[in-house]
């Protein structure tokens, strides 16, 4: 992450609060989760998605601060959970 989007992360937690920037990141997902709910035919509207993914990276990025969490500390979580996860598909 650059020094400018911390910057900003960190204002805006400042600006709004830790309670409101995390009720924003569970709007945010939502949102999310109501875009890939829709399909218009067969197709998804893939500009959205992108948007509310972006939208959603942000706000995982404030939430990193919030929860002091460190990315080593995240990649170790993200590694076991993939490993679990490579497990499950290759007994299926």
């Amino acid at each position: 992450m650059n020094d400018n989007n911390r910057k900003i992360y960190l204002a805006a937690i400042g600006k709004y609060g830790i309670d409101h920037q995390i009720k924003k990141s569970i709007e945010e997902l939502a949102e999310l989760q109501i875009e890939l709910s829709r399909k218009n035919g067969k197709r998804y509207d893939r500009d959205k998605v992108l948007e509310e993914i972006a939208d959603v990276q942000i706000m995982i990025d404030q939430l990193m601060f919030i929860f002091d969490t460190n990315p080593y500390k995240i990649g170790c979580i993200k590694k076991l959970k993939l490993d679990r996860l490579e497990k499950k598909i290759s007994e299926e």
